[in-house]
């Protein structure tokens, strides 16, 4: 394959992933987006990061979003439009390391395969989640390591890797799995002299540099504004509360699991198959940097095990390893018919899954996609916001409706905007409660998405609401309730 053909093909690998991505422009934000906005936003309008808004993320991610907002707005076509972005940086990258391990061939099926498993919509792969944002970072740091080791690149460069792979963590925690396995072949590579040592422990320095700087700034903006703050965000709470070892929900692991085996498993099954037959004859063998793929698998499975909450988009994660290796072992088929019939058999689950969303009517797309049928509430319940609201109302979505405040382009009354972090937060359903029964707290609406106690079993909140708040209206079956000042 010539170099045109290798970056045409890679070309069309982007252009699948945004046709993908395409129809979804026009359909509801989720929560993590329309959550993730409305911080960031907030942010930007003087709140205080981790005090007055909170997510357990680090600051890149509301960076990324506080960034975008500014430059191209909150609409959900524009934030889709950053999730295509950031999938397209994936696709290159991911053909990236497939081309400099195994060839132009293995590149442009791993753009391809990329493309079309990491955007499926079935699990999420259309939204702007951090699976996707800090997967594009860290498959991009992956790439730059992979063309140092590969020679293909002088070794200063592992220096850039290292600090992609800090911005991919500095998105989302789990955004490791790049930097490990380029830090464990360096680590092999000096152990077993796979490379001159000199020039191996030059490239473990500069990789841990520039991780260690992307770090470090994180840090210094958490100790300026707020320590403990920042750290129970960036590690307290999963540690805690949220992770693989503290209250994973293993039940949703096996109920995603059996959406995304329909999607990955085949192409995970023509792998194994093929590495079978072409290690199994005993004349060929792993090559070093073929070692440096497996590292990455196991990373990947690591940083997906890490979240321990198994959402739909955990997926991603391991769409882009699987993507790449089963590029490299399909590309290793020598039997053009056969190649072509493999590729053929591993796409079309995948695609037949795309379809059938992407032609589905909008108002049943976050059913199906993300089986959250408030994503619809958020949405329409913000028009009616924003056609009633005077300057100095406020609204809260008692207690979780973060796709509300991105869709009404409205800062959160209350830091905590998912169920999960008022329940798992210590302090947080005090600080509900409190919200409630001081008067320059309160917010002038209350939609009654959850019942009170079931956010503050106290008592606080509930009859904070029953004395200091009257029924208004439904508004699409949900009740709100108004200020009684107002």
């Amino acid at each position: 394959m010539t170099a045109r053909s290798f970056r045409i093909g890679v070309g069309g690998g982007v252009l699948v992933a945004v046709l993908l991505h395409l129809r979804f422009f026009f359909t509801p934000l989720t929560a993590d987006e329309g959550g993730f906005l409305a911080i960031g936003r907030a942010w930007g309008n003087g709140s205080h990061l981790y005090r007055d808004v909170w997510v357990d993320r680090p600051q890149g991610l509301l960076v990324v979003f506080r960034f975008w907002n500014d430059i191209a707005g909150g609409s959900t076509a524009s934030v889709r439009i950053m999730a295509t972005l950031f999938a397209a940086i994936a696709v290159a990258s991911c053909a990236a390391v497939a081309r400099s391990i195994s060839g132009r061939t293995a590149g442009v099926l791993a753009a391809v395969f990329v493309a079309v498993l990491s955007s499926a919509p079935i699990i999420e792969g259309f939204i702007a989640n951090g699976e996707l944002l800090s997967g594009a970072l860290s498959v991009t740091g992956l790439a730059v390591g992979c063309l140092v080791i590969t020679g293909r690149l002088g070794t200063r460069w592992m220096f850039a890797s290292g600090v992609l792979a800090g911005c991919a963590m500095s998105i989302k925690q789990s955004g490791l799995d790049g930097f490990l396995a380029v830090f464990a072949w360096l680590v092999l590579a000096l152990v077993f002299s796979w490379r001159e040592r000199t020039i191996v422990l030059r490239s473990l320095a500069l990789l841990l540099a520039g991780f260690a700087l992307i770090i470090g700034l994180l840090a210094l903006h958490g100790a300026l504004t707020g320590w403990h703050d920042w750290w129970f965000a960036f590690a307290g709470y999963r540690l805690q509360s949220r992770s693989a070892l503290v209250g994973a929900d293993w039940a949703r692991f096996w109920r995603t699991l059996q959406v995304a085996l329909p999607i990955l498993g085949p192409m995970a099954l023509a792998g194994v198959v093929c590495a079978a037959s072409f290690y199994g004859d005993g004349q060929r063998r792993a090559r070093t940097d073929h070692s440096l793929l497996i590292l990455w698998m196991f990373a990947a499975i690591g940083a997906f095990l890490s979240g321990g909450q198994f959402h739909r988009h955990y997926w991603v994660t391991l769409a882009f390893p699987i993507g790449v290796i089963g590029a490299v072992l399909i590309a290793s088929i020598r039997v053009r018919w056969q190649q072509l019939t493999v590729v053929f058999l591993v796409l079309v689950p995948a695609l037949v899954s795309s379809a059938r969303l992407i032609t589905l009517p909008r108002e049943q797309v976050p059913m199906r996609a993300s089986t959250d049928p408030r994503l619809l509430y958020d949405e329409r319940l913000a028009d009616w916001y924003r056609a009633i609201r005077i300057p100095g109302d406020t609204m809260y979505i008692m207690c979780a409706g973060a796709a509300f405040y991105g869709n009404a382009i409205e800062d959160p009354p209350f830091p905590y905007l998912w169920y999960d972090n008022v329940l798992q937060v210590p302090g947080a359903r005090e600080k509900l409660g409190a919200m409630f029964t001081a008067a320059t707290s309160r917010p002038t609406y209350v939609a009654l998405y959850q019942a009170p106690d079931r956010c503050d079993p106290s008592g606080v909140s509930s009859h904070a609401l029953a004395t200091s708040y009257h029924p208004l209206e439904l508004v699409y079956g949900v009740e709100i309730l108004k200020r009684n000042d107002r």
